[in-house]
């Protein structure tokens, strides 16, 4: 019984499947994810900085 309420309730986008990727898509995507993060970072930290101008 709980595993169909986990099944109807389980997110609708899948994790991303690493164990069928070659070892260079694997550290390439590892790459994007990165960049990604770090663009996100930076973005919010130039917010915080342009709200504490602001004050």
């Amino acid at each position: 019984m709980g595993v169909v309420i986990y099944a109807y309730n389980a997110p609708k986008q899948k994790p991303e499947q690493t164990t069928t990727l070659t070892p260079k898509e694997y550290i390439e995507l590892v790459e994007v994810k990165k960049k990604e993060r770090l663009k996100k970072s930076a973005e919010e930290a130039a917010k915080t900085q342009t709200q504490e101008k602001t004050r």
